[in-house]
């Protein structure tokens, strides 16, 4: 009896394992390489299964198979190994549950015929060992990279092959979870096979135990009978085009005039260009070289400091309730001044990142106030300086990203030497992030870098992190940033969302980001510089049109797509059209672009759309918009007073002329002409009113209610 519990004891502590593996090392399967797939291909480590973060039936498995060596110990030791038979292991309770022989509120996730289950039967009659730790799957390599299928209905293989420490490679493919991204464009199997549905491009994002990858998949859109001839010279067009010649794309015509100039003074200034700039620049615009002096024009104005210093102040969460009126007003100006000297977006980045001190004296040390919470903090850099969302990794590595739970506490431990003392951002050398899985103290280290031994030699991790970025980082913030700003001018992110750059969500156009941040590289990463690059290109100066276009997918750039107003910048955009600068002047020190604060109360602002400062805006944490906005400008009683005050100015005027002040009112609403129709419509109706002063007011309530208006096409 003794030696019966002996054995039992060798068994259960993994003694008799080991040496049963050691002696057939060869016809064992190998558990982190060959039985954790098979777990992730059958469900069994999802978040909806086992993998949950209380595991499900009092069986817990690490969510996608993150830790090899906890799911060891849970299947093999756990309540003293009661889901193995090593005595008969056809009678084991995780091959009899998984393949449903006795009930499984999962269901059969692997049939008794299947290789799997053999599989896992040979691991547990050679002793369920632990194998040698030596043997490593390091990545993936996926076989093509890119299909391009000819037809709908057609059906293609993925290869994947797993990528070993020792150099050698393994096919892997039937033990990958395979899953697309758009199954609208194509479906695929368990097996890997690609089913092509319907004309697109998109991904299928690849699982091998806690490895992942994608390959890009698309099945070209029909010819068009008459291609828009496109010789591009700018760089961004090049790639591009590269794009849209394979998947049977083209470019739409460029944008009138009046529309590239109302374009540029939006997106560059955030406002309208008033009736004697829209004159100015129209013939102009015309002339060799005029398009670039526009931009050099605007990019040398101080509203284009103001209106891109509040984006920056919308994505820093700048909030005055949080930092102080003072200080949150001296945050802001650093920034301003930053952007209208045409500073390096990169040493921008890196003096947030690494500067300690006086709040009022040492403006980007306010960046650290952000949170207390060195974890939050990493988060929030990761998402804003790296187009990283690490928040995953905060309790297990990250499902669908390469960064581990020890990337994560190793990055958030930078953030924990940072301390708030008498107006002062401060070192402590107290802080530290422990690790939730060995309690140890997690070591300073910046995302992706494993070797830390050529780190600068200070003590302060902040001025380590700000080294790296500048020298090891700078790529990453370059593609994040520019990603970042590519949204702000084509209404929609290279990646999306734009701070979501992984490997498992590529965009549709690939090495675009790559090009755009070489190019800016060589021009120091210089604010100007960037947005100078990007409007030039051709892409930029295509027509927008409020109808779907054909042969224009989202996602593809051959077509421009208006954007709504912000509705600061709608504010400033009506007093400019109505000439009346009062309009909201009780709430507004000056224009709506230069008034920085978010927490100032208004109704108008609310409800017209502005951001809110507690989430990122470009997808979420914006108030107001879509029906209120509609209604605010349909019938609000302020905005009339506006309308009806602005009519009784325009017939007071000693030269008022009903021709005349159409054509200015155009102008300054759209910067152009008005039509020969809309000439006459408005000319006959204001020479037969007997209430001019009603029409007047209705006619300029119909310009700001007009899609023409309210949206920078």
């Amino acid at each position: 009896m003794n030696m019966v519990w002996t054995l039992r004891w060798l068994i259960i502590t993994g003694t008799l394992f080991n040496g049963i593996h050691l002696s057939s090392d060869n016809a064992s399967p190998h558990f982190a390489t060959e039985i954790v797939p098979i777990l992730t291909k059958a469900g069994c480590n999802s978040g909806a299964c086992h993998g949950a973060a209380t595991g499900k039936g009092s069986f817990k498995l690490s969510l996608f198979a993150e830790n090899a060596v906890a799911d060891f110990e849970a299947i093999s030791r756990d309540r003293f190994s009661r889901r193995l038979n090593l005595d008969h292991p056809e009678n084991s309770l995780i091959l009899k549950k998984a393949s449903k022989q006795i009930e499984h509120e999962g269901g059969r996730r692997i049939r008794r015929s299947s290789r799997d289950f053999e599989t896992l039967k040979k691991w547990i009659i050679a002793g369920a060992p632990k194998g040698d730790p030596g043997i490593q799957c390091v990545g993936l390599e996926v076989s093509p990279e890119e299909i391009k299928a000819q037809k709908k209905g057609d059906t293609l293989p993925i290869s994947v092959k797993a990528l070993m420490a020792d150099g050698t490679k393994k096919d892997v493919t039937r033990w990958c979870v395979f899953e697309s991204m758009d199954d609208g464009v194509a479906d695929v199997t368990g097996d890997g096979e690609v089913v092509f549905q319907n004309h697109g491009v998109t991904s299928v994002m690849i699982r091998f135990g806690a490895l992942t990858s994608s390959a890009r998949i698309g099945l070209p859109y029909p010819k068009l009978s008459h291609p828009n001839p496109f010789i591009p010279s700018h760089p961004v067009d090049q790639v591009l085009l590269k794009e849209w010649n394979k998947w049977n794309l083209n470019p739409v015509d460029e944008a009138k005039l009046h529309s590239k100039i109302r374009r540029l003074f939006l997106d560059l200034t955030g406002q309208l260009p008033s009736a004697d700039e829209a004159k100015h620049w129209a013939p102009i615009l015309i002339t060799e070289g005029g398009y670039h002096n526009l931009v050099k024009h605007l990019l040398s104005t101080p509203p284009f400091a103001d209106y891109w210093s509040l984006k920056f102040a919308d994505w820093l969460l700048i909030d005055s309730k949080k930092l102080g009126k003072e200080a949150g007003e001296v945050y802001y100006e650093w920034i301003r001044n930053q952007i209208l000297h045409n500073r390096s977006m990169l040493s921008l980045a890196r003096s947030l990142l690494e500067t300690r001190g006086s709040f009022l004296e040492d403006a980007p040390s306010n960046f650290h106030r952000k949170t207390n919470d060195p974890r939050d903090m990493a988060e929030y850099v990761g998402q804003t300086i790296l187009g990283a969302r690490i928040a995953c990794a905060r309790c297990h590595n990250h499902p669908v990203d390469r960064w581990t739970l020890t990337d994560y506490h190793d990055f958030a431990a930078i953030f924990s030497k940072t301390g708030l003392e008498n107006g002062k951002v401060v070192y402590k050398d107290l802080g530290e992030v422990p690790h939730p899985k060995t309690g140890q103290a997690s070591v300073p280290r910046p995302l992706g870098v494993t070797d830390i031994s050529n780190s600068t030699e200070t003590s302060d991790p902040l001025k380590t992190l700000g080294h790296w970025l500048e020298t090891q980082g700078q790529d990453r913030f370059a593609r994040a940033f520019s990603n970042r700003i590519w949204k702000q001018l084509f209404g929609r992110g290279v990646v999306e969302p734009v701070d979501d750059l992984r490997s498992t969500n590529p965009p549709l156009i690939p090495n675009l980001l790559d090009t755009i941040a070489s190019h800016w590289s060589v021009r120091n990463y210089r604010f100007h510089d960037l947005i100078e690059l990007l409007v030039t290109s051709r892409a930029y100066q295509q027509l927008a049109s409020f109808e779907a276009v054909e042969g224009s997918p989202k996602g593809f750039f051959n077509a421009m797509v208006p954007r709504e107003l912000d509705g600061r910048v709608l504010v400033d955009a009506i007093r400019e059209v109505t000439d009346q600068s009062g309009f909201l002047n009780d709430t507004l020190s000056g224009s709506a672009i230069t008034s920085w604060d978010h927490r100032m109360e208004s109704f108008a602002l609310d409800t017209l759309g502005r951001c809110q400062r507690d989430a990122p805006c470009e997808d979420s944490g914006t108030s107001g918009g879509g029906l209120s906005k509609s209604l605010y400008l349909f019938n609000d009683p302020e905005l009339q007073t506006v309308l009806d005050a602005s009519a009784a100015e325009t017939l007071q005027s000693p030269d008022w002329h009903p021709r005349t002040s159409i054509k200015e009112l155009y102008w300054k609403a759209y910067s152009r002409l008005p039509t020969s129709d809309e000439m006459h419509y408005w000319n006959q109706a204001i020479d037969g009113s007997d209430a001019k002063q009603e029409l007047l007011s209705d006619m300029m309530w119909a310009i700001l209610n007009s899609r023409e208006f309210i949206w920078n096409h």
